[in-house]
């Protein structure tokens, strides 16, 4: 009794480690941008989990109809990157796309017939005896897919095939993320080819998209709306010109919209609201639940206000 005892507060140990240390992996790698990067973190992370002798990431092109595996590792080694076709049905990868379907496989030669017809040789790296590939998302859309493999019999349980679910979920957000980001890089330097400054631009948009993480945490610790206006105002201003800042909240008991602490110029002015019938701005955009962008406003207020 006392060693079940001892076994299942190991077992419970170990398990919250690892959930602990899937957050980590987690906020490793999305907040990276670099894909070389993010294999490199997760294929170093994994091994904590689990035997991953061998990890890859396959990334599908739309255009060419392929998965690439960019820098495929195995036994700590970084190996020349590989194309798959997906209308190669005996590759794994390419199985696990086409059919958006998990792959587990503990005994390679007893069991790869159940996937492919023809065992094929690796393109990169040693044939192995275990593995895993399971398919990428993104907002429900396919991406790519995620692997693990071992030369070992016998590796991979329910629970590891979990972990790399919990993994594939944290790298597909970390794709998109770097495939957004690697987009407005190559519009950026498209529109600025004859602009020596073009490195520091899209630097200056990657400070911004974290200036807004950070002002997303600052503001969701605070419980005063003025304290919330203030952190706002001062973050804002370093994304753009805001001379005028203010925040309205609808007050349901007399129809209005309150503005505690508007600021301009940098000071703050005395609480004031308008009525939801008042010919304002404010309560055009509350009303029609619309956005409002004017950038001349003796021209342009008339579309919203006489």
């Amino acid at each position: 009794m006392e060693e079940e005892v001892i076994r299942r507060t190991e077992e419970i140990s170990k398990s919250h480690e690892n959930s602990k240390l899937l957050g980590q992996i987690g906020r490793d790698i999305t907040s990276n941008l670099q894909i070389e990067r993010i294999i490199e973190i997760v294929y170093t992370q994994i091994n904590k989990l689990m035997d991953a002798e061998g990890f890859g990431i396959g990334i599908y092109d739309k255009d060419s109809h392929t998965l690439s595996f960019p820098g495929y590792i195995e036994s700590g080694q970084r190996l020349n990157g590989s194309i798959y076709d997906l209308n190669d049905t005996n590759r794994m990868a390419s199985v696990c796309f086409n059919n958006d379907q998990e792959i587990v496989i503990n005994d390679f030669y007893s069991e790869y017939r159940k996937y492919i017809e023809v065992n094929l040789k690796p393109k990169v790296g040693e044939s192995v005896t275990s593995l895993i590939y399971l398919p990428i998302k993104a907002q429900d859309r396919l991406i790519g897919v995620i692997t693990v493999q071992s030369f070992k019999k016998d590796c991979y349980s329910e629970y590891h095939v979990d972990m790399l679910r919990s993994i594939g979920v944290y790298t597909g957000i970390a794709l998109e993320n770097a495939t957004m980001y690697h987009s407005m890089e190559e519009i950026v330097k498209k529109r600025t080819e004859q602009i020596v400054a073009q490195k520091e631009e899209i630097q200056k948009s990657y400070e911004n998209v974290r200036s807004i993480s950070q002002m997303s945490i600052s503001i969701s610790e605070s419980i005063k709306i003025e304290e919330i206006i203030a952190k706002v105002y001062k973050n804002v201003n370093s994304l753009m010109d805001a001379a005028c800042f203010g925040i309205g909240i609808y007050n349901k008991e007399n129809e209005t919209i309150c503005m505690p602490g508007f600021i301009e110029n940098g000071e703050r002015m005395d609480d004031f609201s308008y009525n939801l019938t008042d010919d304002r701005l404010a309560s055009w955009c509350f009303n029609n639940q619309k956005e409002i962008i004017i950038s001349n406003y003796a021209e342009e207020y008339s579309k919203y206000i006489k």
